[in-house]
């Protein structure tokens, strides 16, 4: 084994050895602006609506909506942070997480 394949499968184990193949780079952390968002749990949604009523009254945008029966962020932009529709959920199915958004305010993929 020559120098650059000692090299290689040191820094990329088994991998270097095969031509043409390396892993995919990490992705860049997020600098950008981050926003506090509700994370909606499908599997304890039943669809009450409750979240969606406390969301129009905190503040007016329609920042969640029934999707296939299902509370939905679909406005992040809109949202306000105060996380009176995680209190209004019965069932506890959701929370409020800080998440990177755009400059616009719409969600950052979080791959790239």
């Amino acid at each position: 084994m020559d120098k650059s394949e000692s090299t290689a499968r040191r820094r990329w184990g088994w991998l270097g050895l095969l031509p043409g193949l390396r892993p995919a780079p990490a992705p860049t952390p997020h600098t950008g602006p981050w926003k506090l968002l509700p994370l909606i749990d499908h599997d304890d949604c039943t669809g009450c609506g409750r979240c969606i009523e406390a969301c129009d009254q905190d503040c007016s945008k329609d920042c969640i909506e029934l999707i296939w029966s299902f509370a939905t962020l679909v406005r992040p932009q809109g949202c306000t942070g105060s996380g009176a529709c995680a209190e209004a959920c019965p069932r506890g199915g959701i929370n409020m997480h800080w998440l990177a958004v755009n400059t616009d305010g719409s969600l950052r993929d979080p791959v790239g």
